[in-house]
């Protein structure tokens, strides 16, 4: 009993000095614990440091007016929900003369997009009375009022004198406040036509004068009081990367950007070939629009002026047109000038090593047509021409465009190379 007792003792003992050691250690931990908190934060309010040193006040207010002012700009400038932004320091800007475009496409149909511009449409409203269309003239519109018969009849002959879109042949645009007007296609003065205008009001075409030069009608209508198309003052107006529109014959609008101010274009080697007596060079825009829907079609600019009209074979630009239409106007008859000479200019010729006597300038391919002005001052097969006048012949200078700027009857001294000797012919300009 007694080792027994003993034994628990030492049992009882052991437990007390391990729940005593045991409390030891929580109360050291505890005092560790404490001493480390006490560390962390004594040195952060054991004393009050001077920060240092950062942006002042004013930098602060600058920096966010910069800040806010090109905010306000990007916004302005993406969104553009006004045509005037008013900026901090600077005043009133109108966004409408430096972005003077803003498109929201709405169509796109074989390759050529359709567009809605808020600021276009008074511009398409404006160009719109200046156009008409060009119809055959129906049989129905021939007969007098007493060959429609009875009520049924009439009401029948409603529809047969009805003109369709897909019955158009050209548009044509309005010279002239009393009727005159510029189409294309190929029109016979021996057949009746009849026009529309924007208020689909007709009109019978009374007379048709062909330009020899560019193939275009110039039609005579009764009527007064029209809207007149604008045309560019210049050849220099007609520039690469100019944004352009137009319509089809269904009135449809169309913007694209000029490509090419002039340009010939080239399947063969024959189409190398130009002639005095008529123009070779056309527009060419981003898309193709040589097709039946936009024959006769104006190009217009963004000012509204117009540059060009849509032919059968390319779009012509008014400089080629712009002696006609003062023809016209003035004699009711048009003419062109006629020299009798076909030529290739020799910048167009890649390869030409034979031409080592001139680098630019016109060579005359063939002998000049028998009888012309050409061929009786002597020109002939192979001469080089490298000056009308006082002109230098160059990629800005056309053979064709000098003949055709003179005046029937007008003498031109003409600089040639043959044989690499220089010789000199005075022509007088003959009219065809």
């Amino acid at each position: 009993m007694v080792w027994q007792t003993k034994k628990l003792r030492v049992k009882n003992i052991g437990e007390k000095q391990e729940i005593e050691a045991t409390s030891r250690k929580s109360e050291k931990k505890e005092k560790d614990d404490t001493q480390e908190i006490k560390e962390f934060y004594e040195p952060a309010f054991s004393r009050l440091e001077k920060p240092t040193a950062g942006l002042s006040f004013w930098a602060i207010i600058i920096l966010c007016l910069i800040f806010s002012f090109l905010g306000g700009l990007i916004i302005n400038v993406f969104i553009l929900r006004q045509e005037n932004i008013k900026l901090p320091f600077i005043g009133e800007i109108n966004l409408k003369k430096i972005f003077p475009i803003r498109e929201i496409t709405i169509v796109t149909e074989k390759n050529i997009t359709i567009t809605a511009d808020l600021r276009l449409t008074d511009l398409s409203n404006k160009i719109q009375p200046q156009l008409m269309n060009v119809f055959l003239m129906k049989e129905s519109d021939l007969k007098s009022d007493s060959d429609l018969g009875s009520e049924e009849t009439e009401t029948a002959s409603v529809l047969e004198q009805v003109y369709l879109d897909k019955n158009i042949i050209s548009q044509a645009g309005i010279l002239t406040a009393d009727g005159w007007l510029i189409s294309a296609g190929n029109l016979n003065p021996e057949v009746n036509y009849v026009v529309s205008n924007w208020g689909n009001k007709l009109f019978k075409v009374k007379e048709i004068v062909k330009d020899p030069l560019t193939g275009l009608n110039f039609l005579k209508i009764e009527t007064k009081n029209l809207s007149v198309i604008n045309f560019i003052s210049s050849k220099e107006e007609i520039i690469q990367g100019k944004e352009v529109i137009l319509f089809d014959h269904a009135m449809k609008f169309f913007t694209d950007i000029l490509s090419r101010p002039s340009y010939l274009k080239v399947n063969k080697k024959e189409d190398l070939i130009r002639s005095t007596d008529y123009f070779s060079e056309g527009i060419i825009l981003e898309h193709d629009y040589l097709k039946p829907e936009f024959l006769g079609s104006f190009i217009f600019g963004l000012d509204g002026l117009s540059l060009g009209v849509v032919a059968e074979k390319k779009i012509i630009p008014y400089w080629q047109i712009e002696r006609a239409v003062t023809a016209i106007l003035e004699k009711r008859e048009i003419t062109r000038n006629y020299l009798g000479i076909n030529y290739l200019r020799i910048e167009d010729l890649v390869g030409a090593q034979s031409l080592k006597n001139a680098e630019k300038g016109a060579i005359i391919y063939g002998d000049p047509e028998k009888g012309s002005i050409a061929e009786g001052a002597g020109l002939r097969d192979g001469d080089i021409i490298v000056k009308i006048d006082s002109t230098t012949l160059d990629e800005k200078n056309n053979l064709t465009d000098l003949i055709q700027k003179k005046k029937p009857g007008e003498e031109i001294k003409m600089i040639i190379l043959r044989e690499g000797e220089e010789r000199e012919y005075i022509l007088k300009i003959s009219n065809f």
